[in-house]
């Protein structure tokens, strides 16, 4: 196998993963908004308002996402998307942080048992998924174009 089929295979592994992630995340937030809504709620970091909008919009955004990411569908477009929401959840717990707090954000609903202490260096980790994946599929020279759909 040639270096840059296992670059690729390795990228398209890393943005399904990815994919797993957020469609665990939006359905567990789906399924119990109200968990969610208290733990956004209770970092006071957004306004009501605009935590209203984040709970209507977050969950179907990673469902979106996450079937997109697994469907390979628009793929280079997707992982950029996810990237940037990816940088949106660091941002949250570095604006938690900040204040003095941590952020159990009911990212996962009621499977919130987060794997570090800090949500920070997670939310780093799954940062890091799409990162790495455009990052190998650039080295390749995005040869990707036999399983793009777009």
């Amino acid at each position: 196998m040639k270096i840059v089929q296992l670059k690729l295979i390795t990228g398209r592994g890393i943005e399904c993963g990815l994919g797993i992630v957020l469609l665990l995340a939006g359905f567990t937030k789906i399924a119990d908004l109200e968990f969610f809504w208290r733990a956004l709620e209770g970092a006071h970091v957004f306004s009501e308002s605009r935590a209203r909008a984040i709970i209507l919009l977050l969950p179907p955004l990673e469902v979106y996402l996450g079937f997109a990411l697994l469907l390979n569908f628009e793929r280079k477009l997707t992982t950029m998307l996810s990237t940037g929401l990816c940088a949106c959840f660091v941002t949250y717990n570095l604006l938690v942080a900040m204040k003095g707090g941590v952020a159990h954000c009911g990212c996962f609903g009621t499977l919130n048992e987060p794997i570090f202490d800090d949500p920070l260096i997670q939310s780093i980790i799954i940062l890091a998924m799409p990162v790495s994946a455009m990052i190998l599929d650039r080295n390749a020279g995005g040869q990707l174009k036999d399983l793009d759909r777009s």
